[in-house]
């Protein structure tokens, strides 16, 4: 299996299975939606204890996911 991302219990750019959460001190993550809206998202951040390399995943809403479908800009690819 090819690691795609650090939430498969892997590293993807050393391979080791030292995975571990971190508790974010904000435990937010703000985005502007809209006009003049901000949105707190709560973030998870995964870090390899062997080469350091952190991922951070948004735990998105079904409320919040609407939103950005409606109002943020599809990235080109």
């Amino acid at each position: 299996m090819t690691v795609t991302n650090m939430r498969q219990g892997a590293c993807t750019t050393c391979g080791s299975q030292e995975i571990y959460c971190l508790e974010r001190i904000t435990r937010q993550f703000m985005v502007k939606l809209g006009f003049s809206q901000v949105e707190n998202i709560t973030a998870k951040v995964l870090v390899c204890l062997e080469c350091g390399r952190c991922e951070q995943y948004l735990q998105l809403t079904d409320k919040q996911k609407k939103k950005i479908r409606n109002e943020a800009p599809r990235a080109e690819g």
